[in-house]
């Protein structure tokens, strides 16, 4: 269970009250509940396995990226959830603890309902956002006041990382180490028994939106194998998730879907006077994580039709 909430203010009259106490009997019934049916863990552990091997989870469950000589790898938002889901009574969400013009402060949490163990995580960042502002090629990546839409996905994002974190303290290690491996097994039986040529479009459609092209696939990772298609879907959730942008991959990248789309935006627009604000003229950034939205639940760009959760 996931849900993003303001921070409760003061009841100051009879609905509040009544809904403050609504939420603390539907707390009581859920530990009620979680205590009176306790989880079985060999049976949640295997729920959890059998879940690795469907193809659309397994494709999302880990992120790579490059860090110095060494790669960072680890698991996501979509596999904690989904651990979250099979492990059981568990409760997670996002809270907001303040928001003004110069910062947010949130939090990220996981609640065991049946131990009543509950982890936190919080985080405080300026409300600002990346954008391009300028004609290509002399475009330039400023930072600007968002607006509620681009805030709400920016608190999205970040609540859902910290919301990761906290679950996977409350979820068994090395549960999490099984998944991963269970999943990297069936990306890699997938990839070994489908079609080259398609695994290759289809890999190639997925980076294309964000500047990335075959010709840079290839000079990086060089023959597509079974190995590099899979190490590919790692790459490719770290830059959907935020963690890592395609130039830390593949280097300089090629002018993105984004930002064609947005000079045929512009091409729409009057130029820019003197009079304008420079956030007026800016342009949105390559496409971002599916998580901006807060759910991180996306359509996953790898899978076959008719695969997935």
């Amino acid at each position: 269970m996931s849900n993003l909430t303001e921070q409760p203010q003061r009841p100051e009259n009879g609905a509040a009250l009544a809904r403050v106490a609504e939420s603390v009997a539907a707390i009581r019934a859920s530990v009620e509940v979680a205590q009176a049916r306790p989880r079985d863990e060999e049976g949640a552990r295997l729920r959890a396995l059998a879940s690795m091997q469907r193809v659309g989870i397994a494709d999302a469950a880990q992120y790579s990226f490059p860090r110095g000589k060494t790669d960072v790898t680890g698991p996501t938002v979509k596999l904690a959830r989904e651990l979250a889901r099979c492990w059981g009574n568990i409760q997670h969400g996002v809270k907001i603890i303040s928001r003004d013009d110069t910062e947010v402060h949130i939090e990220g949490w996981a609640w065991d309902l049946e131990s009543n163990s509950r982890v936190s995580k919080e985080s405080r960042f300026a409300p600002l956002v990346q954008r391009k502002v300028g004609k290509y090629p002399n475009q330039e990546t400023k930072w600007i006041v968002p607006d509620e839409r681009d805030l709400n996905e920016l608190i999205a994002k970040r609540g859902a990382v910290l919301t990761r974190n906290a679950i996977l303290e409350l979820v068994p290690s090395d549960l999490v180490d099984d998944c991963l491996s269970r999943a990297a097994d069936t990306l890699a039986k997938a990839e070994a028994g489908g079609d080259r040529e398609e695994q290759i479009a289809r890999t190639c459609a997925a980076f294309k939106p964000y500047g990335v092209t075959r010709e840079m696939i290839e000079g990086k990772f060089g023959e597509w194998t079974p190995g590099v298609v899979v190490t590919l879907r790692s790459a490719f959730n770290a830059i959907r998730d935020g963690l890592a942008k395609p130039s830390e991959f593949f280097g300089e990248t090629k002018k993105s879907t984004a930002d064609i789309l947005a000079d045929v935006l512009r091409s729409k627009k009057p130029e820019a006077s003197p009079d304008m604000d420079e956030a007026e003229v800016a342009e949105p950034e390559a496409p971002d994580v599916a998580i901006m939205r807060g759910d991180y639940d996306g359509t996953d760009m790898f899978a076959r039709e008719g695969e997935g959760e």
